[in-house]
């Protein structure tokens, strides 16, 4: 059987060098975009930044939490949420496969195993915490600072919800190259007839 790994990241910065490499490609980082216009009559749309303005025939509007900046039609369809992810060292040898994926449409976990010589699983979600705290999450779009006490709890998930994790690791530790992150997302509201 022919097994094979998707990487996202990897995928999309190999483009990205062959790109640049190319010269097809001009990457400003730190340039947020202030103003995007509406289609000219001759078709092109005039990006306003910061550091200056640009000209394109389309845009894509990849902004998540953060569309009715740019959108505001959007204001009251598109919220921020905030959110965490962890990344958890496991005990040597306790993973054994990787890619194992999980989305529990219960309480919006998900997790990656990774075996040697990551030995870590990434968990997301963490809802069966955050549900108690809706003002920590919800409308927030404050991801330089973590959820108060996800990190703690996040240390003892796998005692009570992976099976035959080691007593001994009870209270795990975080992976090192990484540990607990916050982020926002967007949290779409419920519109009858309409699709986000």
């Amino acid at each position: 059987m022919l097994t094979f790994h998707r990487w996202p990241y990897k995928f999309v910065h190999a483009i990205l060098r062959i790109v640049l490499a190319r010269g097809n490609l001009n990457v400003q980082a730190h340039t947020p975009v202030v103003q995007v216009a509406e289609r000219d009559s001759d078709g092109w749309i005039q990006v306003r930044t910061e550091r200056g303005n640009v000209r394109a025939r389309a845009v894509v509007h990849a902004t998540n939490a953060w569309s009715s900046h740019l959108l505001p039609e959007y204001k009251k369809l598109v919220l921020p949420e905030k959110s965490t992810l962890v990344a958890i060292k496991a005990p040597a040898g306790f993973i054994k496969h990787t890619g194992a994926q999980h989305w529990d449409s219960t309480v919006n976990n998900y997790h990656l195993q990774l075996p040697a010589p990551h030995n870590a699983i990434i968990l997301g979600g963490g809802r069966q915490y955050l549900v108690h705290r809706p003002s920590d999450c919800v409308l927030r779009d404050d991801d330089d600072q973590q959820i108060p006490g996800a990190d703690e709890f996040f240390r003892s998930w796998p005692s009570s919800d992976v099976l035959a994790w080691p007593e001994s690791d009870a209270q795990t530790q975080l992976e090192s190259q990484g540990g607990c992150w916050a982020g926002s997302e967007y949290l779409p509201t419920i519109v009858p007839g309409f699709v986000c």
